[in-house]
Order: C-alpha cells, then sequence, then structure tokens
C-alpha cells in the first residue's frame, strides 16, 4: 500500500483491503479522524467494484464521506415541504405522563388533538356551569334574610365552588392558548420558512455536496458521480447526462448552503494536499 501523498494517483484495481487501508492511514495521519463514521467507510468499500473505470480513490473516499455527513444531518429527516412544524411535543409530552426523551411527533400529535376537542367541550360546559352558579349565588344573595337557617350555610360552600372553578377555567384557557389570537391557538399548526440547510433530504444534500467538491476538478467528473451515484442507490437516472441536469437543478436554487462538518473538511483538506503532491 502506497503512502497517502499518492492516494490522488488513478490506480485501476484496489483490494478491498486496500480501501480499508486508506481509511486507516487517514485515521492514523489525523486524530481528529479516529471517529471516521462507519457508514462511510461501508460506502468507499462499496466503490470498490468501480475501480476498473478508473475512478480516483480521492473522489471515491470524497464522495463517500459526504454522503456519511448527509446521513449524519438532522435537518435531512425533516418531512417535505417549505415549512417546518413548531409543534413543542417535547413540553407537551409531559401533559400526557411522558418523558421528554421518549416523546414520539406523531403520538403526542395524535394525543394533542384528542386532548383539544376535549377542551373545547369541557370549556363550554364550565362556561355553562359557571353562569348557572353566578345565578345561583346571586339568588342565595338575594333571598338570605328569606331562606330557612339550615339553608343558609351553604352559601359559603358554594362560593369556595365558585373559586375553585374559577382556577379551572383560568388553567383551561391558558391550556386552549386563548390568550393568543384565535388563529395561533392551535400549536398544530404552528410553523415556520425552512432554512436554506433544511431544504434537501440525504439523497439531495449528498449529490449538492458533491457537486460543489467536484466542479472545479479534472477528468470525468460526471462520468464518476453518475457511477458513484448508482452503486449507492442515490439516483434512478438511467443514463449521466439526465444525472447532470437533476443535479445541477438541485443546486441551481442554493444561494446559501451549509458547509459539510469539520471532520469531512479534513478529510476533504487531506485530500487536496495529496492531489498536489
Amino acid at each position: 500500500m502506497q503512502r497517502l501523498v499518492e492516494i490522488g494517483k488513478p490506480v485501476r484495481r484496489l483490494s478491498k483491503r486496500d480501501y480499508i487501508a486508506i481509511v486507516v492511514e487517514l485515521t492514523a495521519a489525523e486524530p481528529i479522524l479516529d471517529r471516521f463514521p462507519a457508514n462511510a467507510i461501508i460506502y468507499f468499500v462499496k466503490g470498490v467494484h468501480l475501480a476498473h473505470l478508473g475512478i480516483d480513490p480521492q473522489r471515491i473516499l470524497a464522495c463517500a464521506s459526504l454522503l456519511a455527513a448527509a446521513e449524519l444531518k438532522r435537518e435531512c429527516y425533516l418531512p417535505p415541504g417549505k415549512t417546518v412544524s413548531l409543534f413543542p411535543h417535547y413540553s407537551l409530552a409531559t401533559w400526557f405522563g411522558i418523558p421528554w426523551k421518549k416523546a414520539d411527533p406523531l403520538e403526542i400529535s395524535a394525543l394533542y388533538r384528542k386532548a383539544r376537542q376535549a377542551m373545547q367541550q369541557v370549556d363550554a360546559a364550565t362556561t355553562a356551569a359557571h353562569k348557572k352558579e353566578e345565578r345561583l349565588l346571586e339568588l342565595l344573595q338575594r333571598h338570605n334574610d328569606a331562606l330557612p337557617l339550615q339553608l343558609r350555610p351553604f352559601r359559603d360552600q358554594l362560593l369556595q365552588h365558585i373559586e375553585a372553578l374559577d382556577k379551572f377555567a383560568e388553567l383551561l384557557f391558558l391550556s386552549q392558548n386563548r390568550d393568543l389570537e384565535p388563529a395561533e391557538r392551535n400549536p398544530l399548526n404552528w410553523k415556520r420558512p425552512k432554512e436554506s440547510n433544511e431544504c434537501f433530504n440525504v439523497q439531495q444534500q449528498a449529490l449538492v455536496w458533491w457537486w460543489l467538491y467536484n466542479r472545479h476538478q479534472r477528468g470525468h467528473v460526471w462520468r464518476d458521480l453518475f457511477a458513484l451515484a448508482r452503486v449507492w442507490h442515490l439516483t434512478s437516472c438511467t443514463d449521466v447526462e439526465h444525472f447532470r441536469r437533476v443535479v445541477l437543478k438541485l443546486a441551481k436554487g442554493v444561494t446559501k448552503l451549509e458547509p459539510p462538518p469539520e471532520w469531512v473538511s479534513k478529510v476533504l483538506s487531506l485530500l487536496s494536499q495529496a492531489n498536489r503532491l
């Protein structure tokens, strides 16, 4: 196995052991890579059978690292669309006795939906009950002197009951977010526009990062990227030209893109240095 400085040279046939050795050598050369993600190594090894196409191992490792980073990027797993849900499932999980660490957004959403319907019905009944008790208290106050002595003490008990009902109604009011505007009261509808780093899924993010890294490099860039995308199941395109159009269309609307994580930057930097030597 040749040293790291020769990784950039075209190699037509490398064994599985050779590819793993490249990763091991990189890890030894840079301590920060001790935690090199396992999925990057797996993708790297899957590129072995493409060696007969003359794909530079540097490009294979770079693309494998970028794909691994995309798989580890939390924003790539957001639901499709232009907005992100702001539903506070962590805090609402405590309503149902579920620890926030075990809070599943779909489960909490379903529980909240049922709870919201129940609170609306209870709220209507509470308002009606409060009006009746207020009316009863008013009559007891007005006719207190005319009532039999054994009935008069119940007025004080009724006052305590109304106080408890008032506290319940206040908590119910806040639980329904009725201090907000009507259109903003349902947290299931709370959303915000996606940021620039939240627009892609795993496959799209990987392909855009590939394009950014490889666009100024020489050689059969699109042929190599298409071959890697096919073997790693990132595209359903049947030819290089179709693949090129798809990737460029993805990249066209990108005005601000979050860079790969630091460990990937280290890998790419080492590969670039090796290619220049």
